[in-house]
């Protein structure tokens, strides 16, 4: 296992993990695919955006090209493609109404979801810790966090902060987390987990 960022991927294989996003059960991954597709993922969260994805896969899965999809391939001689387990993003921005925001309040840790068939291996808290390194490495004294959820990001050190406003007229906790010596989850050849 192993976190890539979306943006450092090859086009093909940018696709490849679009058309694994969308296969998500939630619908802020349908969203997400939609923004990604429509390639306005950083226009609309910040220049600066990185999208996480936890991938299972061998250690050559750099891209999709000679990639045989039909019946009778060889599997052995296949690349092997990565498996998304679980991704977030980190970002400038969320979907925040910009007037309740103040104008320090960033980065934020949002799109945060794990494939059903993958949930109870803590993959959210793997992601949610890297997005934090990258955040302190950035620069950053804290993250923020938007969500319903209740108990679930406390978990991973987040305090509420408030209520606010969505863009879709929607209410929503907003939550922080000071980043202190974030532990260090990676190494030359990617996450350490």
């Amino acid at each position: 296992m192993r976190i890539i960022e979306y943006f450092e991927q090859t086009k093909e294989l940018q696709k490849y993990l679009r058309e694994q996003i969308v296969q998500g059960d939630w619908r802020a991954a349908k969203y997400l695919y939609a923004v990604l597709d429509a390639g306005r993922l950083k226009e609309r969260y910040g220049e600066n955006t990185r999208l996480l994805l936890l991938v299972e896969a061998g250690p050559k899965e750099a891209s999709t090209e000679g990639l045989q999809t039909g019946s009778g391939a060889d599997e052995s001689k296949r690349p092997r493609i990565p498996e998304l387990l679980a991704f977030c993003t980190l970002a400038e921005r969320d979907e925040i109404v910009a007037e309740e925001m103040r104008p320090d309040m960033k980065p934020w840790i949002g799109f945060v979801y794990t494939y059903p068939k993958h949930r109870g291996n803590r993959f959210s808290e793997k992601l949610i810790q890297h997005a934090c390194v990258l955040a302190k490495q950035d620069g950053y004294e804290k993250v923020y966090l938007s969500s319903n959820e209740i108990g679930l990001y406390e978990k991973y050190g987040f305090v509420f902060l408030k209520r606010l406003h969505t863009v879709w007229g929607e209410e929503t906790q907003v939550f922080d987390k000071k980043l202190r010596d974030e532990p260090e989850t990676r190494n030359k050849g990617g996450l350490i987990l």
